[in-house]
């Protein structure tokens, strides 16, 4: 398909995606890269690609493709849910309890949002415990 349109944005993006799940992260990097020069405002690339980062712990990085998927999207329940992951990765329990509300309140059947917001609101207990002593 890439030797029929090259610059086919989605096709970039579809391979990328299979790429990462397959363990391939440098070249679903490539193929998420080559989507985003495309087409720049592709959210569906940028929360891909946004995934892999975090995956890789380049979480400003993941930021940055997140926000995007936001500003493109303000209603994509799994960006608001790993800007939270990526919160909760940095020990921001408190913004990241933020996110995933924010998730939820947009897709209220959002399961791995709310378990995450539960999971957060633990560590984020046990943090002003450990505060207070």
């Amino acid at each position: 398909m890439l030797k029929i349109n090259p610059k086919d944005a989605v096709v970039h993006n579809n391979l990328a995606d299979v790429l990462f799940s397959h363990g391939k992260l440098d070249e679903a990097v490539f193929h998420y890269n080559e989507a985003l020069k495309i087409d720049p405002d592709y959210a569906g690339a940028h929360g891909g690609f946004g995934s892999l980062l975090i995956k890789q712990n380049k979480f400003k990085e993941a930021m940055f493709h997140l926000t995007e998927v936001i500003r493109i999207n303000p209603d994509d329940a799994e960006a608001y849910n790993n800007i939270g992951v990526v919160f909760s990765r940095l020990n921001k329990f408190k913004e990241a309890s933020t996110f995933f509300a924010k998730a939820i309140q947009v897709k209220p059947d959002f399961t791995e949002a709310r378990r995450n917001l539960e999971i957060v609101g633990h560590n984020l207990s046990l943090q002003e415990n450990l505060d207070e002593r």
